[in-house]
């Protein structure tokens, strides 16, 4: 009876503290979203070249896979305020669902929710919860998520590639991987060898927002991937791809998270780094 009393209390307090999450990100709505950088030079000029038929590769630095603008279409054919609000809010509501599923514990949440890459990749306009989506998707549709951004998703992709290998074989790699190698294909066939412009883009490691340290945390990504294999546990690929980048910007970061979320003193901890690099580049680089 204690038992149950207490998994009550837990669940309750999970919708209390997300309801709570919900409630604090209102006045934020109210008085003013943020417009979001990348959102508006990059990713609304994309969605909308996607939807009267044009190249979304002709606007400028925009590279991820062209499936990565089909949710946001409502937003794009919005007036931009109105538009910038539920880019913002959808980015919200995928982070909270993210950390609620992984962990759903209060604290942790929180601590998430508020962390440096969190709160400048909202407020930045950027899209790392897309992709971080495969974090909390099964196979097929979590590869089609981490193809989005290969910081973000090559961890994960690796891990469901040796666990579908452990389950039957070639043919549940085959399930798995097909409607991603299809989607490639035809995005291939329709836009070019778009790829390369990520690959392009990866090689700018002068560019001020680069936060790598590449090729020197290639030992940490390969030992959080050995024990993801290892032990079967997918929360250290997760963990493992912003490692194996030569680009990534401070929003990435978020990704290594979770792999703390059962940690909250070092999540705490991180998130308190985070906050003081983020502040110190912002006061830096102007």
């Amino acid at each position: 009876m204690k038992k149950s009393i207490a998994i009550l209390s837990t669940e309750r307090s999970k919708k209390i503290i997300l309801a709570a999450l919900i409630l604090a990100a209102l006045p934020v709505i109210y008085y003013g979203v943020p417009i979001g950088q990348d959102w508006i030079q990059f990713f609304k000029p994309a969605t909308l070249a996607l939807v009267h038929g044009g190249n979304p590769y002709d606007i400028r630095n925009f590279h991820n896979a062209p499936w990565t603008l089909i949710p946001f279409i409502p937003f794009a054919l919005m007036p931009t305020r109105l538009g910038s609000v539920g880019f913002f809010l959808l980015g919200f509501a995928c982070f909270l669902y993210i950390v609620y599923k992984l962990s759903g514990k209060p604290l942790v949440m929180i601590l998430f929710i508020t962390s440096y890459p969190v709160f400048s990749c909202l407020n930045g306009g950027g899209i790392d919860w897309l992709p971080m989506l495969s974090f909390v998707t099964p196979a097929p549709i979590s590869l089609i998520f981490a193809a989005i951004k290969p910081q973000i998703g090559i961890g994960i992709a690796v891990y469901w590639l040796i666990e579908s290998w452990r389950a039957v074989g070639i043919r549940t790699i085959v399930k798995n991987f097909l409607p991603v190698s299809l989607l490639l294909i035809i995005s291939i066939a329709t836009y070019g060898f778009w790829i390369m412009n990520f690959v392009n883009k990866a090689q700018v490691t002068t560019n001020w927002v680069n936060v790598s340290l590449f090729p020197y945390t290639l030992p940490v990504a390969f030992y959080l991937l050995w024990v993801a294999i290892k032990k079967r546990v997918a929360r250290p690929a997760m963990a493992a791809s912003p490692f194996f980048a030569p680009y990534h910007t401070l929003f990435s970061l978020a990704a290594p998270l979770v792999a703390l979320f059962d940690y909250p003193v070092l999540l705490a901890i991180a998130s308190a780094v985070l906050w003081v690099h983020g502040v110190f580049r912002a006061i830096i680089l102007g």
